[in-house]
């Protein structure tokens, strides 16, 4: 096995989530950074070194808008949940 595939394996197994919190999104953004805890994940601190966007909550079209544009910031490979 080369480095690259070693770093893209281990990049995959440890992602970074960044977490947007709507409207009565608290409760659900609590049980998300514990389960990051309990994972070993870390947060991400911008859209630049986020691998995965967890929104938690109802986004008004304010915050939606907001998401939208930090979703174009990310880098590829991303997901979203």
């Amino acid at each position: 096995m080369g480095l690259s595939a070693w770093l893209l394996r281990y990049a995959a197994g440890r992602p970074r989530v960044l977490v947007v919190c709507g409207a009565y999104g608290t409760p659900y953004r609590l049980r998300v950074e514990a389960e990051l805890r309990r994972r070993g994940w870390l947060e991400a601190r911008s859209p630049a070194e986020a691998s995965l966007l967890a929104v938690c909550g109802r986004p008004g079209a304010e915050l939606a808008a907001a998401i939208e544009v930090v979703w174009a910031d990310m880098a590829v490979p991303r997901a979203r949940v």
